[in-house]
C-alpha cells in the first residue's frame, strides 16, 4: 500500500494463539510450577521468553529489575499500594519507580519480598546476560531457565505475575520485532506484558489494556510499567483479565480460521482497504501523505 501510494484490498489474518493449551493456572498449579523450575513459590516473578539475542532487549531489562530488586510487593490479596500510580501519555506507567528507581521500601499491605527475573530460552546472549545480571547484584533472583519443553511451556507463562520482553530494532530498523506470539501466549494465560516499542509489539500488546508499551532502551520506563504491576495487585488482575480475553476474541484459532473461511470460498467481499487506515503504533507520528501527482504538461 505504501509503494502503490493507496489502500489496497485485502484481508489482514494476525498470528494466532491456542486458547486452549495456553489458559491461566490456578495458585496450586502455578506453585507447583515454580517449585519445578527452582522459582520463588510466592515471591513476585517477571518473566522473558524468547531466543537469547540482543534484539530481544533482556539487558535493560535485567538492569530494571534490578532497581526494583531492593523493594518488596504486595502480596496479590494486599489491596491498593499505599501511594498513588498515575497513567501517562498512551497508557505508558509512571509511578514510584521512575527513572531514578526511587520510591517507599516497603508498601502499607503484606510483602512477598524481593522481585524475581526469569528467562526461558537459548541463544548465543545467555552468557552475557548472566554477567550482567551479577554485575547488577540480582545474584539468586536471577534464573536462566533454558530450553522449556513445549510440554511444560505453558505452565511456565502461566505462573509468573508480569511478562516482559523489551524488543528493540537494530541495524537502523532492519533487525524488528515481527510480531511477537510470545506476548499472545502470555495474554491466553492471563499475564499482563510489558513489550519494547518495535515493529509489531504495540499489535500484540494494547498499550495502557493488556499491558503497556515503552521505550525498550529507557531503563527507568521499563522499571516503571513492570513495577507498576506488581506493586497494584488489582491492576495486574483487570489487565491479565483483559489480555486472556483479547487473546480469546481476537487471535484464537478458530477465530481467525473463520475469517478466512469465506475468502475460501471465493467470497471477495470479505476484502477491505488494507494499509490507508491502520493507526500508527504508540507514540510514533502518523506516516506523511504521498505526494499529489503532477499536473500534465501542457
Amino acid at each position: 500500500a505504501r509503494a502503490a501510494g493507496r489502500s489496497l484490498p485485502g484481508l489482514v489474518i494476525p498470528p494466532g494463539v491456542d486458547v486452549d493449551r495456553f489458559r491461566p493456572d490456578g495458585d496450586a498449579a502455578r506453585a507447583a510450577t515454580r517449585k519445578r523450575f527452582g522459582l520463588p513459590e510466592t515471591g513476585p516473578l517477571v518473566l522473558g521468553v524468547s531466543r537469547l539475542v540482543p534484539r530481544k532487549g533482556f539487558d535493560v531489562l535485567i538492569d530494571a529489575v534490578a532497581r526494583l530488586a531492593r523493594h518488596s510487593f504486595p502480596a496479590p490479596d494486599g489491596g491498593a499500594p499505599s501511594f498513588p500510580l498515575t497513567a501517562g501519555t498512551g497508557g505508558s506507567a509512571s509511578g514510584p519507580m521512575g527513572a531514578a528507581g526511587g520510591g517507599p521500601s516497603s508498601p502499607r499491605t503484606g510483602q512477598r519480598g524481593p522481585v524475581h527475573l526469569a528467562l526461558a530460552g537459548g541463544g548465543r546472549d545467555r552468557e552475557r546476560l548472566a554477567r550482567r545480571a551479577a554485575r547488577a547484584g540480582l545474584g539468586d533472583r536471577f534464573h536462566l531457565l533454558g530450553r522449556v519443553p513445549d510440554g511444560g511451556l505453558a505452565a511456565v507463562y502461566a505462573c509468573a505475575d508480569v511478562f516482559a520482553m523489551c524488543c528493540r530494532e537494530r541495524w537502523g530498523g532492519l533487525e524488528a520485532e515481527g510480531f511477537g506470539i510470545v506476548f499472545l501466549e502470555a495474554a491466553a494465560c492471563g499475564v499482563p506484558a510489558v513489550a519494547g516499542r518495535s515493529g509489531g509489539a504495540w499489535e500484540a500488546v494494547e498499550d495502557g489494556t493488556t499491558g503497556f508499551v515503552v521505550d525498550p532502551l529507557d531503563t527507568g520506563a521499563v522499571a516503571a510499567a513492570v513495577g507498576r504491576l506488581l506493586w497494584d495487585p488489582g491492576l495486574r488482575r483487570s489487565m491479565g483479565a483483559a489480555a486472556r480475553a483479547r487473546a480469546e476474541q481476537g487471535f484464537a484459532y478458530d477465530r481467525l480460521a473463520a475469517r478466512l473461511t469465506p475468502l475460501a470460498r471465493g467470497d471477495l467481499s470479505v476484502l477491505a482497504p488494507v494499509g490507508a487506515g491502520r493507526p500508527p503504533p504508540p507514540d510514533e507520528p502518523p506516516a506523511p501523505a504521498p505526494p499529489a501527482p503532477a499536473p500534465p504538461a501542457p
